[in-house]
């Protein structure tokens, strides 16, 4: 979205049917105004274009509030506020502006994969995140949940998400189930497969046969959905790749049915090899103070300095 190439080029690479469409596109402000503007339950919010405007959004909205970065991903840039006092601190440490300003809603979240050909969808799992790598980071253990069990209400919810991103591919959603009226509020759509895309294999329901089938004879995801009896109603699964290695090694969460092909690759590769590559940055900052790491930062810079100077 942020580069030079043409929007000609953009619609082919992106999965969305139309330049109408990429307004929302790793944007959470474009995201929230296209759920607004379709009708989608979406939690209440302001747009912040400066420190001003961010008290005065939530005075307006009253706390607790979240604070987002607009353009971020993995958690990064969402900030909680409970009081005045959390936003003055909040306040400091923004440096880009506009922010997203919105109503914490008190529920419980759910997750979405979904696959979608031009605007209708075709799958879709369903799973309620237990256990996150920090807070509002991504998920490491959820309980996914049988399609035939869930209310009609979440396949219209997702019919109609599909029409508003004009989504032709992938999505990743979030939505939080809330306590005071127990309907769904979407509050993101990545439009990418994540981690979990492939997960609702594991209790016969799998994604690639479901692409397969469309693609063939143009089936789409109906209600009600069939249900499965080999498989239970809910099945609590873990990412092989965001548990701890203790974890890992305990087979906590069954892990071990779901290891892939080539896990021994990847566990060598990006967990033990990245942790020895960064176990001399750790031993750093635990044995040099915070303060002593400063001088040394400001001494390497001005030698830096004088080596391009004498080059």
């Amino acid at each position: 979205m942020h580069s030079d190439l043409s929007t000609e080029d953009k619609l082919k690479l992106l999965p969305v049917m139309s330049d109408k469409n990429l307004d929302h596109i790793f944007s959470k402000i474009g995201l929230s105004l296209v759920f607004d503007s379709h009708g989608i339950n979406t939690p209440d919010y302001r747009v912040a274009r400066n420190e001003a405007e961010l008290k005065t959004s939530a005075r307006a909205l009253g706390y607790p509030i979240l604070v987002k970065i607009d353009s971020s991903a993995g958690g990064i840039g969402v900030f909680e506020s409970h009081d005045d006092k959390d936003l003055e601190s909040l306040a400091g440490k923004l440096r880009e502006y506009p922010v997203l300003v919105q109503q914490k809603i008190k529920g419980i979240e759910v997750s979405v994969e979904a696959f979608y050909q031009k605007g209708e969808l075709i799958h879709f799992a369903c799973s309620i995140p237990e256990k996150s790598n920090y807070k509002f980071g991504p998920t490491s253990v959820r309980r996914y949940m049988h399609r035939a069990f869930l209310d009609k209400e979440v396949f219209d919810n997702l019919t109609l998400v599909g029409k508003a991103l004009g989504a032709d591919g992938f999505v990743n959603m979030s939505s939080i189930l809330a306590d005071h009226d127990k309907e769904l509020y979407f509050f993101e759509a990545d439009m990418r497969p994540n981690l979990w895309i492939d997960y609702s294999r594991y209790f016969g329901d799998d994604l690639a046969e479901a692409i397969n089938r469309h693609f063939s004879s143009g089936e789409k995801a109906t209600y009600p959905y069939p249900f499965n009896p080999e498989y239970p109603e809910q099945i609590q699964m873990s990412h092989f790749f965001r548990i701890t290695l203790s974890d890992l090694l305990l087979n906590r969460y069954q892990v071990w049915k779901r290891l892939p092909q080539n896990f021994l690759y990847v566990t060598l590769h990006y967990k033990i090899w990245a942790h020895v590559r960064f176990m001399p940055k750790t031993l750093y900052k635990r044995l040099l103070p915070k303060p002593w790491r400063a001088i040394l930062k400001n001494i390497r810079s001005r030698v830096h300095g004088r080596l391009i100077q004498t080059v």
